[in-house]
């Protein structure tokens, strides 16, 4: 009849608030003590008008356990609080009750159950009243709050993928009554405040850091309860206490969550529209042929197309992940839920909370073994097929440049668009990378597993995988800083740099006739190998190191002059390496494996871009000297604020120079100074514009 102990009990004995403050309780959360008066107690006063025998003393006993002078005692109805209703401001709550008036106070809400506002409001939820209502009590030692309030996990109001925590100085039933001049703070999803609003006469009735702490709980209570939720608190001794938990029966649009993690790596910033159109594409693409490299059936690739085309988006000219469209994605592929964290494991970040995703349709009895049969295949021949791709690769791009250099020769701007869109047709066969890259998931699943079974800590496999050795991609800076380090020791090279980089377009001459003719021919040789290469390589925009001789040189000094170490190998880390087993050291193998024969594709990957940034180019030129009065006051910048749709239209002929002219002209203006993105956001789903919430 008198429940304190418990972990948990069903809603039918402690009514909805006693369960959910035992499942706060549960978790690990600072909850003033409690104890829960039972509906059996409740049945007993109904038979008989009287509250149990001894129930009284057992509560008091309680109270001086907690040392508590006063006590909140609340209605905790077993349809109370509960995903579908919640009855707020229905049942009664009591607060600062003296020992003596607790038993009067339990009756009271024991009463209101049977109130006609409770039962009109049951009957209106349910639609009938043969439901069964039966009431407990909570009793709950008072605290002297500094600050109290509410925290709801989506925003009732406005922008609904927002946390939003509502305050005042002092006890909280002000704040939820409506009594007292409230602050009000929006808070993202992942710790960053948007705005507040509140009373300019006083401070604000929490800190900085306390709501950072209260979002970053609120928003996981809501992933351990699987609803939207909000959270009665109170502020106390420098630490939060929380006093309740309700499921929000409001409905609120599921949440679309964006992050760059990784991503920006490749595509800092501002990214055009042209190159966000381009990888959009290629993302679709690959992991749709990689589906079919891993044995996906079609209707399996087709079920799983609408995430394929969406994993990556564009806000205010940044990309981002569409994270519940990966989340998707990766869940697909054989090791289903376990590969996203492993995703994040090998890109970096977290996971970042309950993401929803759309799972695919189950592979079956024949797809599951369809599949084993293709991945053991491409592990066990991977000499085979992966050395096949880069050959291929290798030839492709060798057949792409000739024709470019003849669309140069004799050919029209549309010729050279044909061509461009011609390439965009064929993936090239990438989607074996992609496949790849989930054998360095599953092989660090591995090491990470045999570490944890061996009692070793899992950080250990980080360790074990660092190396540089047949990394290729890591070979231009090598030769690039052997290069610098050769010269260094000559006088002339840094000032002669120097003035290579303030007049760019005379920089060969200037470097021989500073006496350093080898070293200009070494350098043209480097970018006669490695010119497609830049500093931003992903985005189409960016200048090439052949294309801006200036940078090129910039970063020649810096690797001459700076006190940073420039050995790109990879550091071996602290402390001894994890013991070493069979099993483990062909796991590392393995893995390694998958690790050099990803970073080998690096070098052809920006070769294929940096061919799309010179077709693009010489389009653009090739415009302009054709169509002058069209064309002729464009910079080759404005090009890049196109759509792909745009230039394959004029290249097919199915656009006018006259719209392409127009196109250009209205997307010119898309760089604009540099913004501040976040590393993630939420939209509302079908809510999305171009502009995220956070900026």
């Amino acid at each position: 009849m008198w429940i304190t102990d418990q972990q948990a009990a069903p809603r039918e004995l402690v009514g909805g608030k006693g369960r959910q403050l035992l499942l706060l309780r549960s978790w690990g959360l600072n909850v003033p003590p409690f104890g829960v008066v039972t509906t059996e107690a409740y049945r007993g006063w109904k038979r008989t008008g009287q509250l149990p025998g001894g129930l009284v003393e057992r509560i008091h006993e309680s109270m001086r356990s907690w040392g508590a002078v006063r006590v909140a005692v609340r209605s905790s109805m077993t349809a109370e609080d509960g995903a579908k209703s919640s009855y707020a401001g229905v049942m009664e709550t009591f607060l600062e009750v003296e020992p003596g008036s607790v038993a009067e106070r339990i009756v009271d809400c024991f009463r209101s159950l049977d109130s006609d506002r409770a039962r009109a409001y049951h009957e209106a939820r349910s639609g009938s009243d043969q439901e069964p209502l039966e009431a407990a009590v909570v009793v709950q030692a008072m605290v002297a709050a500094e600050s109290a309030g509410v925290a709801f996990s989506r925003a009732p109001t406005g922008n609904s993928a927002f946390v939003y925590v509502e305050g005042a100085p002092g006890l909280g039933e002000a704040v939820v009554s409506g009594r007292t001049e409230v602050d009000g703070f929006w808070w993202d999803r992942f710790g960053a405040e948007i705005r507040r609003a509140g009373p300019a006469s006083r401070d604000a009735c929490l800190s900085h850091d306390a709501l950072r702490e209260l979002t970053d709980c609120v928003v996981e209570l809501e992933a351990r309860l699987e609803s939207p939720c909000d959270v009665e608190w109170a502020w106390a001794g420098g630490r939060f206490h929380y006093l309740q938990i309700r499921p929000i029966t409001q409905k609120f649009p599921k949440l679309s969550v964006y992050v760059d993690t990784n991503l920006a790596e490749s595509y800092p910033g501002l990214t055009s529209p042209l190159t966000s159109d381009f990888v959009r594409l290629m993302y679709s693409r690959v992991f749709e042929e990689a589906s079919r490299w891993i044995g996906f059936s079609e209707a399996r690739i087709d079920a799983l197309g609408p995430a394929y085309r969406d994993l990556v988006r564009n806000f205010e000219g940044h990309l981002y992940y569409h994270l519940n469209r990966y989340y998707a994605v990766l869940a697909s592929l054989p090791g289903g839920p376990r590969n996203l964290d492993s995703w994040h494991r090998m890109i970096g970040g977290k996971l970042h909370g309950a993401v929803e995703y759309e799972p695919a349709p189950p592979l079956g009895f024949f797809g599951i073994w369809r599949v084993r049969l293709a991945l053991a295949r491409l592990a066990l021949f991977s000499r085979r097929y992966f050395g096949g791709f880069v050959s291929s690769a290798r030839a492709r791009a060798g057949a792409l440049d000739a024709e470019l250099a003849q669309c140069r020769a004799r050919g029209t701007a549309r010729d050279t668009l044909a061509l461009f869109s011609r390439s965009l047709a064929d993936t090239g066969g990438w989607g074996l990378p992609a496949v790849n890259d989930l054998f360095v998931m599953g092989g660090l699943r591995r090491i990470e597993s045999i570490l944890k079974k061996s009692g070793q800590p899992v950080e250990g496999a980080s360790r074990l995988l660092r190396t540089s050795e047949g990394v290729e991609s890591l070979r231009p800076l090598r030769d690039l800083q052997a290069i610098c380090t050769r010269w260094a020791a000559h006088g002339p090279w840094v000032p002669a740099l120097e003035r290579a980089i303030a007049k760019p377009s005379e920089a060969w001459v200037i470097l021989r006739d500073a006496g350093l003719g080898e070293a200009t021919v070494e350098l043209q040789a480097f970018l006669d190998r490695f010119g497609d290469r830049a500093f931003e390589e992903l985005k189409l925009e960016c200048p090439t190191f052949r294309q801006d001789v200036a940078g090129f040189l910039s970063l020649c000094r810096w690797l001459t002059t700076s006190s940073v170490a420039h050995d790109p190998a990879v550091p071996s880390g602290q402390g001894p390496l994890p013991r070493m087993t069979p099993g483990l050291i062909l796991a590392v193998w393995f893995t390694r494996r998958a690790i050099r024969i990803r970073e080998s594709t690096r070098l052809l990957r920006g070769h294929y871009y940096g061919w799309v940034r010179r077709a693009i180019l010489q389009a653009s030129e090739q415009l302009a000297s054709e169509r002058p009065g069209i064309f002729g006051r464009f910079s080759a910048s404005d090009y890049f604020g196109l759509k792909l749709d745009d230039l394959m239209g004029y290249g097919g002929g199915t656009l006018s120079a006259d719209e392409l002219g127009q196109r250009v002209s209205a997307g010119a203006g898309w760089s604009r100074p540099g913004m501040s993105y976040p590393e993630m956001f939420c939209h509302p789903r079908g809510e999305e514009t171009s502009t995220a919430p956070t900026f």
